[in-house]
């Protein structure tokens, strides 16, 4: 049982890093659109 923890504990592991990742990217993504636009005004 003690493997089948631990191996659940990395999977959370991974998944909050895919999800850290993923919110980072559309953060960025979010901050270049709005880099654009404030560009575009001027």
């Amino acid at each position: 049982m003690a493997s089948s923890e631990s191996s659940v504990n990395l999977d959370n592991i991974d998944n909050r890093i895919i999800t850290e990742v993923l919110s980072l990217e559309r953060y960025g993504q979010q901050y270049m659109l709005s880099a654009n636009q404030a560009q575009a005004e001027v």
